[in-house]
């Protein structure tokens, strides 16, 4: 995006237009790289005795400045929808806080994620050019990949073995998602090397969650890119197919040479342990959480249990009473979360339309830079929902639905890019 802007005469509105959308753009990315910046900026400025605590308020302060810069944009472009979700939540959050109970202590466990998330939601519904943010995005894969490996070295070198890090795995799987669809467009091996390492890393941490994320969007990306070629339809089948046959016969014998490279590497080996012993996929803990919620949903089915106030009853039944416990028991499957707090009625209302929105961005689109953007933003912020955080305080999630609603802003008002550019 080419931004000409002379500040010795007044902007004409083409400009202001150009400058509010790199503006948008910018933040988008900063606030995807933000959790990588909480770790590569300590790192970086530890080094000169600046301590991490510093760093973070750098981070966070620096970040939160440039998003002020795009506010009078977000004003003037959010679209009408986006303002009704974050309404619709800030009155559903003061209903539970005032009626089901939970109060400070449930707040505190999401409140910060959630206000990020919004805001979020609001700059990503505001932006046009998804061209240019795929772009910069692309550029930000980098940024997350050696804030990743730095950290494994760091603490690889301070400890002997990385222990299961679910939040250096999720830190990562952005860089993985990035560089897996950059590899479907150009540069398909270096990129493809470069998705390799990122899974590496995660794989690395011992989190199973955004190791499946990556296979699945992966199967997703490669169904969107045969749409438009028979042959690469019978290319990707067929060899996907052979791979498959192939890893039966070496299957052991790679796991092995990973869980002894890892070993000696110091990471961890939980998840390829796991793939060795058959079991990545069982997980008891999950499977109690999922049946209490269920019980809860079948207990209240008409009014639910109002916004994030399932954690206090999901705490009881796991034999955690005390408010501090509340907060890391939640049902672990947006579904069952959202049909917990809102009702069966209003819960599948919900569902439905974040299903049909973020069909509509993927899939019924002619503009594949939203679409694919709407993709990668599905693998960061609602694959990882399914088995492990809630989205109140994921707010990767609150970013996926801002780009749906850009997209179907820009679907279904052609003339958007033009009123936007006066």
């Amino acid at each position: 995006m080419k931004l000409i802007y002379n500040s010795k005469k007044p902007m004409d509105a083409h400009e202001s237009g150009q400058r509010g959308e790199l503006a948008l753009i910018v933040v988008g990315v900063l606030l995807t790289l933000r959790t990588a910046l909480l770790v590569l900026v300590p790192s970086a400025l530890g080094f000169i005795g600046i301590p991490s605590e510093l760093s973070n308020l750098i981070v966070n302060f620096g970040t939160l400045a440039v998003g002020c810069a795009a506010i009078p944009w977000i004003l003037s472009r959010a679209p009408r929808p986006a303002w009704v979700v974050v309404w619709f939540l800030a009155v559903a959050l003061v209903i539970s806080m005032l009626f089901y109970g939970g109060g400070v202590a449930l707040l505190g466990a999401f409140g910060v994620d959630l206000a990020l998330g919004l805001i979020w939601l609001l700059v990503m519904s505001s932006i046009s050019d998804f061209r240019s943010f795929r772009r910069l995005l692309y550029w930000g894969g980098y940024v997350i990949l050696v804030a990743t490996a730095l950290q494994l070295v760091r603490t690889s070198a301070a400890e002997d073995e990385v222990g299961y890090s679910q939040f250096l795995a999720y830190v990562a799987l952005p860089a993985a998602l990035i560089f897996a669809d950059a590899a479907f467009e150009r540069h398909a091996f270096f990129n493809a090397a470069l998705a390799t390492a990122a899974g590496v890393m995660v794989m690395s941490t011992g989190a199973r969650g955004p190791l499946v994320t990556i296979v699945l969007f992966v199967a997703i990306r490669g169904a969107l890119k045969m749409r438009s070629s028979p042959r690469l339809v019978l290319l990707f089948v067929g060899g996907g197919a052979a791979l498959l046959v192939a890893l039966q016969y070496v299957r052991d014998s790679l796991l092995s040479w990973l869980f002894e490279t890892l070993e000696n590497l110091g990471l961890s080996t939980r998840v390829v342990t796991r793939l060795l012993e058959g079991t990545l996929l069982e997980d008891r803990a999950r499977g109690a959480l999922a049946q209490h919620t269920v019980d809860l949903i079948v207990e209240h089915p008409v009014v639910g249990l109002g916004l994030g106030n399932e954690r206090r009853h999901v705490a009881v039944l796991m034999g955690d009473s005390g408010p501090s416990q509340w907060t890391g028991w939640y049902p672990h499957n947006v579904f069952l979360e959202v049909l917990s707090q809102f009702g069966v009625i209003v819960g599948s209302l919900i569902l439905i339309w974040v299903a049909v929105k973020i069909l509509r961005a993927v899939v019924a689109t002619d503009d594949m830079d939203r679409s694919l953007t709407a993709l990668i933003f599905v693998g960061m912020g609602l694959v990882p929902l399914l088995f492990s955080a809630s989205y109140l305080s994921w707010p990767q999630f609150f970013a996926l639905i801002g780009v749906c609603l850009a997209a179907q802003r820009l679907h279904t008002s052609p003339s958007a890019l033009v009123r936007e550019a006066k």
